[in-house]
């Protein structure tokens, strides 16, 4: 579908003026003049087609993102029950220890990983 800009190159090409034989303006400097605005105007349409690109390339990318930082916080969430289970139930020997201690650090990398996205 074309855009106003588009419509408008459209109609400024296909624009008919009638002649007056004793005055007005000179047809080829009206022809100069809107070959300018027209030049102008594809200029100005490419560029806003260029940023309609990116703003989707972008929005793309911010979905993206922020389905990785659901599943990351999902993870956090996950993580920290497991925590909590240990921490309940009264578990203390070395094994749970250095468990809770894997746990934790995974915990701090992906508040981390959260923070500098």
């Amino acid at each position: 579908m074309p855009n106003k800009i588009e419509v408008m190159m459209n109609e400024i090409l296909n624009k008919k003026f009638s002649k007056r034989i004793h005055s007005g303006y000179d047809p080829e400097d009206v022809d100069k003049f809107f070959d300018y605005v027209i030049a102008y105007l594809r200029e100005v349409n490419g560029s806003f087609n260029n940023l309609q690109d990116e703003f989707r390339v972008m929005k793309n990318e911010i979905r993206s993102l922020d389905e990785q930082l659901k599943q990351k916080n999902n993870t956090i969430v996950t993580l920290n029950g497991q925590i909590e289970y240990y921490r309940v139930n009264g578990y203390d020997n070395q094994r749970v220890s250095n468990e809770m201690a894997t746990l934790r650090s995974e915990i701090v990398k992906l508040k981390n990983e959260k923070t500098n996205k």
